[in-house]
């Protein structure tokens, strides 16, 4: 008859082969597997958008779980998005602003440079009084709202609880750049506002913002000289420029301000400004923006008439400089955790801003993404100024190679100073943490060279020149409330425009990563172990244990419905505490291989002891032929067979279903009934499955019968072994360290500083799999033996300790830096 032939069959040898090739190919491919992964990937979708984040791309999802750095913005970003002015400057004065928000309420006085002191003094109110009366901050305050195209006034706020029920507020609301909005709000703390004073200006030229110039700038018509109305903006401007008709008014960075200004006001009087006077106006612009405050700066000039060139090249230059307007950006509350559990999970956050160094290097440390007080923030904060010229270079070396023409010595020997150049970057880049003064272009130079070491970069931006860097980065993140342009380039949208959101995405992509694999382990270990089973029983010269559309009905059912219940499954804890997932990694690791092993081998070992057991119990013989029993007899032995495999199979894929939801982790751990989900399909598939097996008609069609109670022992007594047998194995995992992620790589630095010593010890423990105590130990140790009676103490921060040991990164991606410190 042929091994494997049914000899009770009428159909020929090769028909029977051929449905033999067709089960071996249907066991083979798991066919829930497409629909598994992209409801993966779209419910992850639809998790990320509940948690403000929108991505564009669906395989952007996937790749977020490999991100190893984000370079992020900082305003809107890093901070609230909210700017508020608490101090201005003005010649031989500082002034303090109290009040938050945009709420037009606060007092304005003087303050000592050297303490200034955050609380009121008691006759605030009364200082606040002298100041409005005396106008010395009108021509600043005045001139700032009159460069700004920002309003904030009084509006309705309506906002939705959890139930739905919408309620209408009363508040202070701003429209236009963050920035001006606080230049707003402290114009009307001294009495400034834009309708009253409408009457007497008329802006008749404006040079927009630019982030090459650091500056706008406007030309505005003098109407009224005579202050008739209660505002000290009319005729604020007489003292400056006399009897100018246009006054040009130009504000932007303070060192292009003070650059291009020729004369100063103070004390009542226009004089020109010497060098030593813009040192000293430099040096309090550096001591604001060492409190992390973003300092504006302002200057006029006036003309008698509009001049023929009124560009911004005209008007910015020959200025008279007037002052300082300082605001801040509070922190955003969530930063904070959000930085330290990106670093946990081996991602490193970069800072990239157009603020001044100091200021940004004050917030970095404030937000804690550089340690506190630590000398060496020196050389991981930058002026991206350093860095534009290799940029540049890189640009024009990378156009003429592209352009071509050239001969091939040319060609070494462009790509010989392109690859010095771009060491040069990266060597840069290796180091830095926050990137102050920062162009659009640059973002471009140092996500291009993150890519070059081998990261996985995410790069937000919010503006139109932010576009290409965010087309170039791994993935790209527009801010909710940016431009369509860079939203249009971006993988990912934050529509709450927060940096804790990006954390949250990347903890998102990792657990759908894990989750696809969980379901690829599951899905593969069965269909193998099919068709192993077809192919042993083959061998031995039995009929198929399973035909074509048995094969197909367990794959779409009690295969499919599982595998979807794994796609929703929670992210495992410590998810966030592993190191991120290369981007070349092989979706079936070792641990992987070597599960589908050990249960391909027990699924398939225990099935064909049920189909031979079956068959001898129903035919006689244990390969199904027997001569004292008649064709049909024979038949109906073999299909009861069929049916204890099929039911051996159901009730074992779905029981390891459950041992599935976690690679390592003890199902017992995770609490056995805690995916609510897995539930559902269970419950599903082994009502469907006893349907059809119970149903006369259906019967037929999937060839199955009804089983004896010895035949039901057998089932129930085989099916829980393999789901024991993945516990063991996982627990065996666990006690061996087999198959282990390594866990995010720190680069730790331990900076101690003794009372007796000016000098900082530093340890740098590189590399290491969450790197062991012992090195820190008795480095700690160490310094405090020679550290005198009065020296500080030690203390952790902001950083965890790990006590498992050092591992070798073999083929892993760059590892992420961040800083362990003692203080």
């Amino acid at each position: 008859t042929g091994r494997g032939a049914d000899p009770t069959s009428s159909d020929p040898i090769w028909l029977q082969m051929l449905l033999v090739a067709v089960s071996l190919t249907v066991a083979a491919v798991p066919e829930g597997l497409p629909v598994c992964v992209t409801m993966s990937l779209a419910i992850g979708m639809r998790n990320m958008t509940a948690k403000q984040a929108l991505v564009r791309k669906l395989a952007s999802v996937e790749t977020l779980g490999s991100t190893t750095i984000i370079c992020t913005d900082k305003t809107g970003t890093l901070t609230c998005g909210k700017m508020t002015t608490v101090r201005v400057w003005r010649w031989g004065q500082l002034y303090r602003v109290t009040g938050q928000g945009y709420k037009p309420e606060g007092f304005i006085y003087p303050c000592d440079e050297k303490t200034q002191s955050d609380d009121p003094p008691n006759n605030a109110a009364a200082l606040f009084k002298d100041v409005k009366r005396d106008g010395d901050l009108a021509p600043i305050l005045t001139g700032f709202l009159l460069c700004s195209d920002a309003t904030v006034e009084l509006g309705e706020v309506v906002t939705k609880n959890d139930k739905g029920v919408e309620t209408v507020t009363k508040e202070w609301v701003g429209i236009g750049n963050a920035t001006e909005r606080a230049l707003v709000v402290a114009a009307r703390k001294v009495g400034v506002e834009r309708k009253e004073i409408a009457p007497a200006y008329k802006e008749e030229v404006q040079n927009p913002f630019s982030s090459q110039r650091k500056m706008m700038s406007v030309l505005v018509r003098i109407i009224e000289r005579e202050n008739k109305s209660a505002s000290p903006g009319i005729g604020c401007f007489n003292p400056i420029v006399g009897d100018c008709a246009y006054v040009a008014i130009a504000k932007g960075a303070p060192n292009r301000i003070i650059d291009r200004s020729t004369h100063v006001y103070r004390e009542g009087k226009v004089v020109e400004m010497s060098k030593a006077d813009k040192d000293h106006a430099l040096a309090t612009v550096n001591m604001l923006s060492g409190q992390a405050l973003r300092v504006l700066a302002i200057g006029v000039h006036g003309y008698n008439s509009v001049p023929e060139d009124a560009s911004d090249t005209a008007l910015e230059r020959d200025l008279i400089f007037l002052g300082l307007n300082a605001a801040i950006d509070p922190e955003r509350p969530e930063v904070k955790i959000a930085i330290k559990r990106a670093a946990n999970a081996g991602v490193s956050t970069v800072m990239i801003t157009g603020d001044y160094l100091a200021t940004a290097r004050a917030i970095a440390e404030n937000i804690g993404l550089l340690p506190k007080g630590d000398p060496a923030n020196e050389t991981r904060a930058m002026d991206c100024r350093g860095l534009r010229k290799d940029g540049d270079a890189l640009t024009t070396l990378n156009k003429r190679l592209k352009d071509g023409g050239l001969s091939a010595p040319e060609k070494e020997e462009l790509k010989a100073e392109l690859k010095v150049i771009q060491g040069r970057v990266d060597k840069i880049t290796k180091r830095t943490r926050v990137y102050a003064r920062a162009e659009p272009f640059d973002k471009i130079t140092i996500v291009e060279s993150y890519k070059r070491q081998g990261h996985v970069a995410c790069m937000t931006g919010d503006g139109v020149n932010d576009a290409a860097a965010l087309q170039g980065a791994h993935i790209g993140v527009a801010m909710g409330s940016g431009t369509d342009v860079a939203k249009g380039a971006a993988d990912m949208i934050l529509l709450d425009d927060s940096f804790a959101t990006i954390v949250a995405a990347i903890e998102e992509g990792r657990k759908i990563y894990s989750n696809i694999t969980k379901f690829v382990f599951f899905l593969l270990s069965t269909n193998v172990a099919e068709v192993f089973l077809i192919l042993i029983a083959i061998f031995m010269g039995l009929q198929s244990p399973l035909s074509p559309i048995q094969i197909l009905w367990l794959n779409l059912t009690t295969d499919g419905a599982p595998a979807i219940a794994l796609a929703l499954e929670k992210a495992e804890p410590g998810i966030m505490d592993e190191g991120p997932r290369p981007l070349s990694e092989p979706i079936l690791e070792k641990i992987q291989i070597t599960g589908i092993s050990i249960q391909t081998f027990f699924e398939t070992a225990f099935c064909l002891i049920t189909y031979i057991v079956g068959l001898i119990w129903n035919t006689g013989s244990w390969n199904g032929q027997n001569n004292d029993k008649d064709d049909d007899e024979l038949q109906d032995g073999v299909r009861r067979a069929q049916t204890m495999v099929i039911y051996l199979i159901v009730f074992l894929e779905l029981l390891r279903a459950y041992t599935s939801r976690a690679l390592r982790t003890s199902v017992f751990t995770m609490g056995v009934f805690s995916n609510t989900f897995m539930q559902y399909a269970v419950a599903a598939s082994v009502l469907l499955t006893l349907f059809v097996g119970h149903t006369p008609v259906i019967m037929e069609a999937f060839n199955m019968s009804y089983l004896s109670g010895r035949e039901w022992g057998l089932i129930i007594g085989l099916f829980p072994i393999c789901a024991i047998i993945d516990e063991i194995t996982k627990a065996v995992y666990r006690a061996t360290g087999y198959g282990e992620r390594p866990k995010a790589v720190l680069k730790r630095s331990v900076p101690y500083k003794s009372s007796g010593s000016n000098k900082d010890i530093t340890l740098e423990v590189k590399h290491a799999k969450d790197a062991s105590n012992s090195e820190i130990e008795d480095r700690r140790s160490s310094i405090q033996a020679s550290r005198s009676p009065t020296g500080d103490y030690l203390r952790e921060q902001e950083a965890p300790r790990g006590n498992r040991e050092a591992r070798k990164l073999n083929g892993q991606a760059p590892v992420a830096s961040d800083d362990f410190h003692v203080v």
